[in-house]
């Protein structure tokens, strides 16, 4: 089974590049867009990653992370933004987003992230075996 990924976003700029590199990396990838419907496939799928686009209007609209928080709560979560200020980046921290990308998506961040997502879920494999402390 390939690892997976929900992508929430309206943004063909976001969609386009992402689907693409993560299909070059094996992973199944699975658009949604804004809101409950990419909520819905987070909870109904196996996923080993979710991406949320947040809009740029400043609505982060946390309540979404929360849910996946809190009924997958080892899934990462990363946040794609246009405003990567301090104020927003503390709050999705606190929310439990794993990784705060800025908009445009930079293909080589994504390259890093999806490195340290993988190193994460391979530790918890581990972990679960019981090879490392």
């Amino acid at each position: 089974m390939s690892a997976s990924v929900v992508l929430s976003s309206k943004d063909p700029h976001v969609k386009n590049p992402l689907k693409a590199f993560f299909h070059e990396r094996g992973y199944q990838v699975i658009i949604e867009g804004q809101g409950s419907s990419a909520l819905l496939k987070a909870l109904e799928e196996p996923v080993d990653l979710f991406i949320n686009d947040f809009p740029e209007d400043g609505d982060l609209n946390l309540d979404i992370i929360e849910i996946i928080r809190k009924m997958k709560p080892r899934v990462p979560i990363v946040g794609l933004c246009a405003n990567t200020s301090l104020a927003i980046i503390r709050k999705l921290s606190e929310a439990g987003v794993f990784y705060c990308a800025m908009k445009p998506i930079q293909i080589g961040e994504m390259e890093k992230v999806v490195e340290a997502v993988e190193r994460l879920h391979v530790n918890k494999a581990k972990r679960s075996a019981g090879t490392i402390r």
